[in-house]
């Protein structure tokens, strides 16, 4: 299902009052889900028909996985643009 992009800012928005409220831990102070050995920098929701699961994961990895949804929608070539970006990154 396509979702709007009003539905994934309410969803970004309730996760971000969870984290100020104290509900939930800060990204920073949980491992990637991608378990990649660094430390979450943000949220991701997997599914935003349950707006309130998400895992935590370290930037690259985040960007690695919606550079692979990307490619899957048609952008194939900025995908592969940036996950060149990313192993040079990996590697340093």
């Amino acid at each position: 299902m396509p979702y709007t992009t009003k539905w994934k800012d309410a969803c970004h928005k309730l996760i971000a009052a969870q984290v100020a409220l104290g509900m939930r831990p800060p990204p920073g102070d949980l491992p990637c889900d991608k378990r990649c050995g660094r430390m979450g920098q943000a949220y991701h929701h997997p599914d935003y028909d349950q707006p309130e699961y998400v895992v935590a994961m370290c930037r690259p990895c985040h960007q690695r996985l919606h550079d692979v949804e990307m490619s899957w929608r048609g952008h194939a070539a900025k995908a592969r643009q940036r996950q060149a970006e990313w192993e040079r990154n990996a590697d340093a």
